[in-house]
């Protein structure tokens, strides 16, 4: 098709500017489209603004657009009809209709030029009313075979919105008029032009996205074209390959465009047909690939795409040579992201029979992070964080699924997510690369999805994670690794994820070092610090008959290791066992939460009382626990859950059978000690609320008793001290009177 530099004949009617006298031959046309419009929201200077401020440009085309704007103005005032965007456009499309046959290129593109910013602002019920007039014009500008973009592009955009306004009642693409106008925008989107191509796909999104009549519409004619394209590139001779790939391309950029506002259609014939292109090898350059994988992505994550197993399993080799093939970033953004999509659809299908492509995208990956690029690690942390909480359901997992050898049976979720563990292990080795705390965030998730499955599947990359914030805390830290809070995130939620047994069963508070035992200083307040939130605590696994038999047990034994290090002499060693003592007491109030305090709050009683009254370094944290203890089971009593209910009711009556015990302790330490930090008023309030009437009563008219006891102890001091101080002054008085008489 040979390009014309005239599109219509050479007469012009059209004059300059200067002159006043034009021959716009604008009629009267108020009978073509309804000028009342309840809809419209922008005014013509609005609409028109970028003209109207470039009236005095030295441009002559604004020049000429002005010239056609005020003679509408004036045939406007003439009619007295009212200002609208649908009266500008009944003038200006009749000019256009009744004169197109005469009128030079540039006055045509003009017109259309002005149409095209007026149209979407007509009422889609004036459209809709003379459609098929305006449709006929349309048509008739096609059959010119025009190649000029300052007509095409605005034609395109006109044709977009006039297909948008039919009436969708019935399948409008059956109209010959409607489908000739689709069909044409169709066929722009593959031009060899990147404006019209852009102005074509825009137009289709246009029509597409005004409803889901309009989607399904577009795509019956849009994914027939593609196929036709696909099917003809297969059996393109070599030579002319060049152009078949510009084809295939740009129906591929056509595609990405469109496909999210038509995802409310069926497109299983078109994804089929893209994806046997792609395992035939239709798609050779790097553009064609990105586009390809783009498109796949889309139909993977359609959830109406119905896709088969079959082609998807073919897939998966398929993207595996072709991201091998080309080392640039931008392929291999795609290839993460189809990757990802696809594994999920082939998981939907069957996931116990899919297992092992999981297991394959999953170490792939994470293998991956040899790319430091950062938008490329990015990318790759989020796919897989999606992968995880998409594929891996750790209600399947089970524990007996293992063989003599204690591995696990292949093919299984077990075996998944002990390979992915294995590899994230050994990516975390590398915290010398930048893009480390982007696998730190996969490593926080995937320790939030396995739960207390970690200790099984991933116990060594839990001891793996320890060791490297142990490093990290240490004064030895000679590789100078960076402190991220990305790994303290981590090992947090293993330790939430795990509770406080297994914890410091797998990174216990001593190690060995030289057949010599080392205290790890850090490891109990980190538990403190990152675990004491009340929402984060898991009340099954941080159980009070862990602390009760576990935790202060250990207390003592490092209390018994602190006097003898002091009866050696050894201070140092006194000093760090001092502090494991009041770190492992710091723990209590993370047991605030514990659901069987009603069973083991007995044992520990009188280990709490003792440690009140006699250890003022614990006073501060035995007390804040008791305190959270009390109100967190006073908070249950309410729960609508019977059970929750009951169970606090027991826990309450547990501990309220010592309140006996503890109010005196709490009163004798109120009386003697002035701490402001030490909570003795809130720890009383909190025991007298649990306590009963009978004990309240009986606790408080022994405490009124001593006071008055005290206060009648205190008036019998002061009178006895004003008889003295009278019986002083009496004798001075006296002696003064001596003196006077001797003198």
């Amino acid at each position: 098709m040979k390009p014309q530099r005239r599109f219509f004949r050479k007469k012009k009617t059209f004059k300059s500017s200067n002159n006043n006298n034009l021959n716009l031959n604008l009629i009267n046309s108020n009978n073509l489209i309804n000028t009342n419009n309840n809809n419209q929201t922008k005014t013509i200077e609005q609409i028109f603004e970028k003209i109207y401020k470039n009236s005095n440009s030295k441009d002559e085309r604004f020049k000429r657009l002005n010239a056609v704007l005020t003679a509408i103005d004036q045939i406007i005032i003439e009619k007295k009809t009212t200002p609208t965007p649908n009266a500008y456009f009944a003038l200006l499309f009749t000019s256009l209709a009744d004169n197109w046959k005469k009128t030079t290129e540039n006055e045509a593109s003009m017109l259309l030029y002005l149409i095209a910013i007026l149209i979407p602002n007509v009422t889609i019920a004036g459209l809709r009313t003379k459609f098929s007039t305006i449709a006929t014009v349309f048509c008739n500008l096609i059959d010119t075979n025009c190649e000029s973009l300052t007509i095409l592009q605005p034609l395109i955009k006109c044709i977009g919105y006039l297909i948008r306004a039919q009436d969708h009642s019935n399948p409008w693409l059956s109209q010959g008029q409607t489908l000739k106008l689709f069909n044409f925008i169709l066929t722009i989107t593959i031009d060899s032009r990147q404006k019209l191509r852009k102005s074509a796909i825009k137009a289709i999104r246009i029509i597409a996205e005004f409803n889901s009549f309009s989607a399904k519409e577009c795509a019956e004619v849009i994914f027939p074209f593609c196929e036709k394209l696909f099917n003809n590139s297969n059996e393109t001779d070599l030579p002319n390959r060049k152009k078949e790939n510009l084809l295939i391309q740009s129906t591929l950029l056509m595609l990405t465009s469109v496909l999210p506002v038509l995802h409310r259609v069926t497109i299983a014939s078109l994804s089929q047909t893209i994806i046997e292109n792609l395992l035939n090898g239709v798609f050779f350059t790097q553009q064609m690939v990105i586009t390809g994988f783009e498109c796949l992505t889309m139909l993977f994550n359609d959830p109406k795409s119905n896709i088969s197993f079959e082609t998807t399993a073919k897939l998966y080799e398929k993207i595996y040579e072709l991201q091998s093939l080309e080392s640039s970033s931008i392929v291999f953004l795609q290839f993460i992201q189809l990757l990802t999509s696809a594994t999920i659809k082939l998981i939907s299908f069957n996931p116990n029979l899919n297992l092992e492509n999981l297991s394959i995208a999953l170490t792939t990956l994470v293998d991956s992070y040899y790319n430091e690029d950062i938008q490329v690690s990015k990318c790759l942390t989020e796919n897989i964080k999606k992968l995880i909480n998409s594929t891996i359901d750790i209600s399947k997992i089970n524990i007996d699924n293992v063989n003599e050898q204690n591995e696990w049976n292949t093919a299984s979720i077990e075996e998944t997510i002990a390979n992915f563990a294995e590899h994230l292990q050994n990516a975390t080795l590398q915290s010398y690369k930048s893009n480390w705390s982007q696998l730190l965030i996969v490593l926080t998730v995937f320790f939030q999805k396995l739960g207390p499955y970690i200790t099984t599947f991933a116990s060594e990359l839990f001891k793996q994670t320890g060791s490297l914030l142990e490093t990290m805390n240490s004064n030895t830290n000679n590789n100078k690794i960076p402190i991220t809070p990305q790994l303290e995130q981590a090992f947090e939620a293993a330790i939430i994820a795990i509770g406080p047994k297994e914890t410091l069963e797998l990174f216990p508070i001593y190690f060995e070092d030289d057949a010599i035992r080392l205290p790890r200083v850090w490891i109990l307040p980190f538990i403190k610090h990152h675990t004491g939130t009340k929402d984060k605590i898991n009340p099954n696994l941080w159980s009070f008959e862990y602390f009760a038999n576990t935790i202060v047990f250990w207390a003592d034994q490092i209390k018994e290791l602190q006097q003898k290090a002091i009866s050696k002499g050894h201070e140092t060693r006194s000093r760090h066992l001092r502090a494991i003592y009041v770190q492992i007491w710091d723990l209590f109030t993370c047991f605030s939460q514990a659901s069987d305090v009603a069973q083991h709050f007995p044992i520990v009683a009188r280990r709490l009382g003792i440690a009140i009254s006699d250890e003022p370094p614990l006073r501060i944290s035995v007390l804040n626990g008791l305190i959270q203890l009390i109100e967190h089971n006073k908070t249950n009593l309410q729960s609508q859950n019977e059970s929750i209910a009951n169970l606090a009711k027991q826990n309450i009556n547990s501990i309220a059978q010592y309140s006996k015990n503890f109010l005196p302790i709490l009163f004798n330490l109120y009386s003697t000690v002035r701490e402001e930090q030490i909570p003795l008023p809130t720890s009383i309030i909190a025991f007298v609320s649990i306590s009963s009437k009978e004990l309240v009563n009986t606790f408080f008219s022994s405490v009124v008793a001593k006071l008055i006891e005290a206060t009648k102890i205190i008036t019998t001091e002061a009178k006895s001290n004003n008889n003295n101080n009278n019986n002083n002054n009496n004798n001075d008085h006296e002696m003064g009177n001596n003196n006077n008489n001797n003198n």
